[in-house]
């Protein structure tokens, strides 16, 4: 999932809704797409908290681990792939 994260962000197709928000802010910022996702995994872990508050339990925070994962393979997978010849960059 990761690797097609960083292939539809740079060949300017798109990308899937959860990475939407983090690539907008990344074109924004100088801040790479990888580390504002893993943010925005945290933040809606944290939101998902608030909202459950008591049907919270500490086995909700695992599903911060490949959300990290996920973030740090995207940034992996754009340095890797950017160094691949495209014809359609400018």
């Amino acid at each position: 999932m990761s690797a097609g994260v960083a292939l539809s962000k740079l060949s300017l197709l798109g990308t899937s809704p959860i990475s939407s928000i983090p690539n907008v802010i990344s074109n924004i910022t100088a801040i790479p797409i990888g580390q504002l996702t893993i943010a925005f995994i945290f933040i809606l872990v944290l939101l998902e908290a608030i909202v459950l508050r008591r049907q919270f339990s500490w086995q909700n925070l695992l599903q911060l681990i490949p959300g990290s994962l996920f973030g740090w393979f995207i940034d992996a997978f754009v340095r890797f792939f950017h160094s691949l010849p495209n014809q359609g960059r400018l």
